[in-house]
């Protein structure tokens, strides 16, 4: 159904929104993902929906997923759900936020779907990675002879506004540890290699 108001055209079904105006256009999708790292990209790019441009990560990696619907293609409903995230797909006439048009181009496949979220996980491991490692070297470099890796995992959520629901404490150890052992590993193949 098309509304018009104040030179404003606006359409909304089950699963997407878009605006027309004069000088923006844009469509807001749903995409399934997980409860901690839709917390973590809230944190990082604020309220839902999230505006996806070719300057930040979400629109980096989006962009290349986005088709046109298939002829049979059914848009499925959503509301507000832990497990889906709200991304804003922008069209700016004047800037060219999204090469691809997304009144057009916003269907993801449900491979492209696990993709995303595959990327967002990559991300959020880099992030949290590089954050606990710091804790750690900054404990040891002040001597502090125990560094909680609990703490440092809690400091981390309230960091990023993750709940401890969404994200448990043996879950980012497992991430921490896995880390720790591949690179124990990679250091291992070095030394016999050299």
């Amino acid at each position: 159904m098309m509304k018009k108001s104040e030179n404003k055209y606006t359409y909304g079904a089950e699963n997407m929104y878009f605006c027309l105006t004069k000088y923006c256009s844009y469509m807001i999708i749903s995409i399934p993902i997980k409860p901690y790292l839709k917390d973590f990209l809230i944190n990082m790019y604020g309220q839902e929906p999230i505006p996806a441009s070719k300057k930040n990560f979400i629109g980096i990696i989006l962009e290349p997923m986005l088709n046109k619907p298939p002829a049979d293609y059914v848009p499925v409903s959503y509301h507000p759900d832990p497990n889906r995230i709200l991304v804003k797909l922008i069209r700016n006439n004047k800037e060219k936020e999204m090469r691809k048009n997304p009144l057009y181009y916003f269907y993801i496949s449900t491979d492209d779907e696990i993709n995303f979220q595959h990327y967002v996980v990559k991300f959020f491991n880099q992030t949290f990675i590089c954050y606990s490692d710091a804790a750690v070297d900054i404990s040891i470099e002040h001597d502090i002879k125990k560094h909680d890796l609990k703490d440092i995992f809690d400091n981390f959520c309230q960091k990023y506004s993750i709940s401890s629901d969404n994200a448990t404490y043996e879950m980012l150890k497992k991430k921490y540890y896995r880390y720790k052992c591949s690179i124990k590993h990679v250091n291992n193949r070095l030394l016999i290699n050299c």
